[in-house]
């Protein structure tokens, strides 16, 4: 019987002693709170023997749900841009003495010191290291002779005479540049600078850790723009499922294969190649996965069997399996991702949509899930008895509700020797109810 008051619902409750039986269970409070979309049999505990006096009190209402966005993904892009052509090669580090005089003193000395042992040479010209000769020429060749015998020490740099000059020509690097050169006498023995310039190391870029060393991995070319080129194939070769280079004018410029994706960039030479930044920038994670069915969409508040219309923003590429303009079933995976599907059942079973299309773009695109507007139909719900929480039948003596509008009802069971109370909920035609059912028996 459908009671009208709430006054009422607390004496029909009253606990009403039945013989010797003793009551297996005793409810007090909420027993179902919950927002539906599928019609289906909600159980509600009794305990084994069901319950002695029992009464119901049902809330029922259509909540709103928001809209849910989710995107395609984004690729990272990033650049690297030759600087300097030249830079972008070795070099060798150079110096050179000048023998100014022959009428030096017999305390003459070079030196010659590398920051590495044994890293040092001195020649003096007490010791008959090197002769002055007939003239400044002789004196040189003198020089550059000893200065040969003696190289190893210099990391094998080695010694030219011509005319009156001593060049020094170390290996290639920049390491030589730090070897210092001295003399005593600047009258007599001058120098052209007194450590080694020059030296080059070839200019070393890295893309997520693999290297891209100048005329090793790639060749330097007549300019900047054919050395672009030639760096951009060599990424493209080497790396290949991780990023595509393109050439344009003096730059390399890299996108990312996957969407989401991040790679690193540094180079050893800025002055010669730069990088844009430290990373590859602007990634986002595609909403869903190749071949899956799952969409993230944070926080999306939706109930599986919820009907929403699936639509997509301009330029955003079809994907497989859904249709724009097609109403789906929501099934909740968890409260940061859904999936769709064809009907309500096949939500309830798990039966989704897979997605399979691409889902990378140089600029994210966008997809709605518009939950359709509440439609009652035949929305409502009756009561059903159980013990096994399996096959119900229906509790004829209790009345059921057809909603039209957000209310309340309540019921008083009186005895129920059952080990469940089914709330049998008949889906709107689209949208939900929100059921929130307090019980007091014992």
């Amino acid at each position: 019987m459908k009671l009208k008051s709430l006054a009422l619902v607390g004496a029909l409750i009253a606990v009403v002693a039945l013989g010797a039986r003793k009551a297996s269970a005793f409810l007090s409070g909420v027993v179902v709170n919950g927002t539906y979309a599928v019609s289906q049999v909600i159980p509600i505990p009794l305990g084994t023997g069901g319950v002695q006096n029992l009464g119901v009190i049902v809330n029922y209402s259509s909540p709103s749900f928001s809209a849910a966005t989710f995107t395609t993904g984004q690729v990272s892009t990033g650049s690297i841009t030759i600087a300097s052509n030249a830079a972008l090669s070795t070099a060798a580090a150079t110096d050179s003495i000048v023998v100014l005089s022959t009428s030096g003193l017999n305390t003459d000395y070079i030196s010659l010191s590398y920051p590495t042992p044994p890293g040092a040479v001195v020649l003096r010209r007490s010791r008959g290291d090197w002769n002055y000769g007939a003239n400044t020429s002789a004196a040189a060749t003198s020089i550059a002779a000893a200065l040969n015998a003696n190289s190893l020490a210099l990391g094998n740099v080695s010694f030219v005479a011509s005319g009156n000059v001593v060049y020094a020509t170390a290996p290639v690097g920049s390491l030589y540049n730090n070897i210092s050169v001295k003399t005593n006498t600047p009258t007599t023995l001058g120098i052209s600078s007194p450590t080694f310039l020059g030296g080059l190391n070839a200019t070393d870029i890295h893309v997520n850790g693999f290297h891209f060393k100048a005329n090793r991995d790639y060749s330097v070319g007549a300019n900047a723009n054919a050395s672009a080129t030639n760096l951009a194939a060599a990424i493209n070769s080497v790396i290949p499922n991780l990023v595509t280079a393109t050439a344009s004018t003096n730059h390399v410029n890299l996108q990312s294969v996957a969407a989401g994706a991040t790679y690193s960039l540094t180079t050893s030479n800025a002055s010669a190649a730069s990088v844009s930044a430290d990373y590859t920038y602007g990634a986002q994670t595609p909403s869903w996965t190749l071949g899956g069915t799952a969409i993230n969409v944070p926080g999306h508040g939706f109930v599986t069997g919820l009907q929403v219309l699936y639509s997509t923003s301009s330029g955003a590429p079809a994907i497989s399996g859904l249709v724009t303009g097609t109403t789906y079933y929501v099934g909740v995976v968890d409260a940061n991702d859904v999936a769709l599907a064809t009907t309500a059942a096949r939500a309830s079973q798990g039966l989704y949509v897979t997605l399979a299309s691409s889902s990378t773009q140089t600029a994210a695109k966008s997809y709605n899930l518009a939950p359709l507007a509440f439609s009652a139909g035949s929305a409502g719900f009756s009561w059903d008895v159980s013990n096994d929480g399996i096959t119900w039948s229906p509790l004829v003596s209790a009345s059921s509700v057809t909603y039209s509008a957000p209310g309340s009802s309540v019921w008083s069971f009186g005895a129920l020797p059952f080990s469940y109370l089914g709330l049998n909920f008949t889906a709107p035609s689209a949208g939900a109810l929100t059921l929130t059912v307090n019980a007091q028996g014992q």
